[in-house]
């Protein structure tokens, strides 16, 4: 590690290696495989000390315990795995029927195993008793990362969307989330006293967290901002410098009588004119052609918003002309996409500061920003924010 210079190459994969992993005394290294095996190597010599049979695809997390005497792998074969380092015995198996496993974390104490899982949950088991604990909803994308903090009184997961989410472990009880994102997450790891979360992803950035503080909403001084203050933290929240905008996040959420309402006026909630619509709708059966066709040319320009109105016409039983046209419509849009908003990275961020400060206003510009068309983007991780503040209302 000091020189950077490679001391040894292990090779006995039949299969491109995935997950790697350290025994606590530096003695053992796992891997595991797209060849479904587990490989436990001397670091020292480079020797093969054995395989881990047993998994009945990928093999994709590995994790010891503290003590390095048991070794935890997940897979793609829905199930995660307690293994005797030393025999290489299987001595657990937990899981089935969570889909596929994306990474696994042991307790710090070794009692508690967790998962995540392709149904987008943090899953726990007691290990004594094999009995599965409460799991963590992690909401709109699946974990690929997960870890404890040294003590293990929280536990931290992350994935593709760029959110790190913290719970409380023995409660369950989430913090306000952190993360960016423009930035997608791979990797965590916890500084040694639990006080610094570190994020690698997909941008090829580290980005060290402070989170000493600020889990579980801590009360802060309140902020008074100017008016310029307001446009420069709203500039950095579009900005491509995640330690920036995640700084104007904190800042902004100090100040929440002058935020929420700012927030308020710059991201007004996605709404369709059903006026509009109707009318279209109806000039696609105009006497004149060039009024069918601008009106299929805008309606084709509002797309998704549109469909449901759409539908909702050719239930009425439309003339043979009207149908054609809105039948025409509708096979050209992708039903199963969700319609992107413009300046998504900045209005999930303003989300997360609406999410942070959690008072009644706060709460009802979110609730506002859910009632916007179905269809949006905004709409829709509005509504995931809504959800989440009032677990959290609930649990207090």
């Amino acid at each position: 590690a000091g020189s950077g210079k490679e001391l040894r190459r292990l090779q006995g994969h039949q299969g491109a290696v995935l997950p790697v992993a350290f025994a606590p005394r530096g003695d053992v290294l796992a891997s595991g495989s797209q060849d479904k095996t587990i490989v436990l190597w001397d670091p020292v010599t480079g020797t093969r000390r054995r395989t881990l049979r047993g998994h009945e695809d990928w093999v994709t997390a590995l994790a010891f315990t503290r003590d390095g005497k048991r070794l935890a792998s997940g897979s793609w074969d829905g199930t995660v795995r307690l293994w005797d380092a030393a025999t290489g015995e299987e001595l657990q198996r937990f899981g089935k029927g969570h889909g596929r496993i994306h990474a696994v974390a042991l307790s710090p104490d070794g009692r508690t195993l967790a998962a995540a899982t392709q149904n987008r949950f943090v899953c726990r088991w007691e290990i004594s008793s094999g009995k599965e604990i409460a799991p963590f909803p992690v909401q709109r994308h699946r974990a690929v990362s997960l870890v404890y903090t040294p003590d293990g009184s929280r536990i931290a997961s992350a994935g593709k969307d760029g959110v790190i989410r913290v719970w409380d472990a023995a409660t369950g009880k989430e913090a306000c989330p952190i993360g960016d994102p423009y930035y997608r997450v791979l990797c965590l790891a916890f500084s040694p006293d639990g006080k610094r979360l570190a994020s690698g992803g997909a941008s090829g950035v580290t980005i060290l967290w402070d989170v000493a503080g600020r889990a579980f909403r801590p009360e802060a001084l309140p902020a008074k901002l100017a008016g310029t203050d307001l446009e420069r933290l709203w500039s950095d929240l579009a900005g491509d410098h995640p330690a920036r905008a995640q700084q104007a996040m904190w800042t902004l959420a100090r100040a929440p009588t002058q935020t929420v309402p700012w927030i308020k006026e710059h991201v007004p909630p996605v709404k369709i004119d059903a006026a509009r619509l109707d009318r279209l709708i109806r000039d696609l059966d105009d006497a004149k052609f060039t009024v069918r066709q601008q009106a299929m040319v805008e309606l084709a320009r509002i797309g998704k918003f549109a469909e449901q109105a759409m539908e909702r016409a050719l239930k009425s039983k439309p003339t043979l002309e009207t149908r054609q046209r809105l039948e025409e419509l509708l096979n050209r849009l992708d039903r199963g996409r969700v319609v992107a908003y413009e300046d998504s990275g900045r209005a999930q961020r303003a989300l997360r500061v609406l999410e942070q400060i959690d008072t009644a206003d706060a709460r009802q510009a979110v609730q506002g920003l859910a009632g916007g068309a179905p269809e949006s983007w905004l709409t829709q991780e509005a509504g995931r924010t809504l959800a989440r503040m009032h677990l959290r209302s609930a649990a207090r």
